[in-house]
């Protein structure tokens, strides 16, 4: 029931922000395969995809980052989106969502990729230290939720996505690649404390 009211809230929302000329939807690119995935991936219509990625103007992957803090938190995406627009940092957004990274950190071994250090290093501090709150950045965030869902969509290694990113990669062109070689299923994280800063 409550999954249904989120459904309904948000074609609500949608139409409201579109009549009042709030996005300027594109409705050709609902049909593109990336957004069939993401929409599939985090149980969304694929519109909602397309409009909250428009409405992320600068990084393709915070609307995966929007997309996958709102099936986290069980939140609509679009009141999500408002906050992001009025300049909260996804750090601000899970916190105040109370949805943990910590899942978000996958086995990776030694000697991680110079991109993924800086936030493996605050993990690793979290770890020794459950009171240390990790100091991540929407940089970080962007790639820790990148790299989860191409694990848990593709059961790709997270050593060798890393590896791949660091070395110019992006991570939309991982998925595309992968879209038509996998199928993928999704299992959301509960809510629970924040253990970030």
């Amino acid at each position: 029931m409550k999954i249904f009211k989120t459904v309904v809230l948000s074609a609500f929302l949608f139409v409201a922000m579109y009549a009042i000329g709030f996005c300027d939807v594109d409705w050709s690119s609902v049909n593109y395969p990336i957004v069939k995935f993401m929409a599939k991936y985090y149980d969304v219509e694929p519109i909602t995809v397309v409009s909250v990625g428009q409405r992320m103007e600068k990084y393709d992957d915070d609307t995966s980052v929007l997309l996958y803090l709102a099936n986290n938190a069980s939140v609509d995406p679009f009141e999500i989106l408002e906050k992001r627009i009025e300049g909260k940092t996804w750090v601000e957004l899970f916190k105040k969502y109370k949805v943990k990274l910590t899942p978000l950190f996958l086995e990776a071994g030694n000697n991680i990729p110079e991109r993924f250090r800086y936030a493996y290093a605050q993990y690793a501090a979290h770890k020794k230290n459950p009171n240390y709150k990790m100091k991540l950045y929407d940089t970080n965030i962007r790639d820790l939720v990148q790299l989860n869902l191409l694990k848990k969509a593709f059961n790709l290694e997270p050593r060798n996505v890393m590896k791949s990113v660091n070395n110019g990669a992006s991570f939309s062109e991982i998925i595309d690649n992968q879209i038509d070689k996998q199928n993928f299923e999704y299992e959301s994280e509960e809510s629970v404390d924040s253990d970030i800063e």
